[in-house]
């Protein structure tokens, strides 16, 4: 005869509703429980964290209680304890922030980042790369994060409504999973990366190497070492290094982002469609490593919000030659129709998903 089920422990928060629950993987005896909370289901009004501890309880089931709570001024709508640190733990806001909190402290996160435009709804602490970790928000978009940075690591424009919630493989570091309010549930999307190199007797001019949307662009100024394919060997971070203005935006696979770098004798970069950037400017104060100066396309088309562009639009150029950084999402059976090493002339393919390459005439 089966015995009847045992009431589970409780833990009542009069005029909130609980988004999220996650246990911490540190500790073995003595678990810890985070709740995420807000009051008006998350619409008005603020949030909390809650830490929550495990121990004995008056029947089979361990009891529950409450340690200690982090009020916040908007709604939280999940948590995830950081794979690095057992005394930190990220939140997702309804304000579009992503924060950072260490529950030996008290108060206040002791990070906070603000770049999605609607509420971050989803968080995952990826346990393959530890010091990585993933948001989603109803602004659409997917972003990847680590601490160590001030700024988002990546950009996925996955989804056209809201993302509920965004996974790390816990086999796969670059495999992300995402489902949406559009119907959609699928594997994420793998990045790719190329570098093409402009020698200084080559076309100086760069053109869209797809149909995109410019969204923002940001300039990083810097050194203006070679990018020789010798200096390149020998200097691995050249290209972070180097003044560079990175475009950023999306295709219709997502994320897409193309970086014209500057070189020695090559600092001044010309973007046509950005009159007010200027590179190359000696009397400049040098700002901060990793600092840069940011502009948004949004007036360009408020529907499509950025600058579009067409496929072979010229885009701009640079005084002499250099370097262009290709940085896109695309589906994991994209392939590259170019070796390395490969000289290429303007027009030329560049790669297409596996199924259009082959396909027949």
């Amino acid at each position: 005869m089966l015995k009847p089920p045992v009431p589970p422990s409780t833990l009542h928060t009069p005029g909130r509703q609980h988004y999220s629950v996650a246990f911490s993987p540190f500790h073995i005896n003595h678990l810890a429980v985070r709740v995420t909370s807000s009051v008006y289901h998350g619409l008005v009004g603020n949030g909390r964290l809650h830490l929550g501890l495990l121990g004995p309880g008056p029947s089979a089931l361990p009891g529950l209680a409450f340690d200690k709570s982090y009020d916040t001024q908007v709604g939280l709508y999940d948590v995830a304890q950081s794979e690095v640190h057992e005394n930190q733990l990220f939140t997702a806001s309804g304000d579009g922030s992503i924060r950072l909190w260490d529950i030996m402290l008290k108060d206040l996160p002791i990070r906070a980042w603000q770049e999605h435009t609607r509420e971050a709804f989803s968080v995952d602490s990826s346990n393959v790369q530890k010091d990585k970790v993933v948001f989603s928000s109803w602004d659409g978009t997917v972003k990847l994060w680590s601490p160590k940075r001030p700024h988002s690591l990546t950009t996925l424009h996955a989804h056209q409504m809201c993302v509920y919630q965004a996974l790390s493989s816990p086999h796969q570091p670059d495999l992300i999973a995402t489902c949406s309010t559009d119907g959609s549930v699928k594997p994420e999307h793998a990045l790719f990366f190329t570098v093409i190199y402009l020698a200084p007797g080559d076309y100086h001019r760069f053109h869209s190497p797809t149909a995109w949307v410019v969204e923002k662009r940001r300039h990083f100024v810097g050194d203006l070492f070679s990018v020789s394919p010798w200096m390149v060997d020998k200097l691995a971070d050249v290209f972070v290094l180097n003044e560079r203005v990175a475009l950023l935006g999306r295709w219709k696979y997502g994320f897409f982002g193309m970086v014209p770098v500057g070189a020695t004798n090559v600092g001044s970069i010309k973007i046509n469609f950005d009159q007010a950037l200027r590179t190359n400017v000696a009397t400049r104060h040098r700002p901060p490593v990793g600092t840069f100066e940011e502009a948004v396309y949004t007036s360009a088309s408020p529907v499509l919000r950025g600058q579009p562009l067409s496929k072979a639009q010229e885009m701009g150029g640079f005084y002499l030659g250099s370097t262009i950084v290709l940085v896109f999402e695309a589906p994991q059976d994209f392939e590259f129709t170019v070796e390395a090493g490969q000289k290429i002339k303007m027009g030329e393919k560049l790669g297409d998903l596996h199924s259009n390459l082959t396909e027949k005439p």
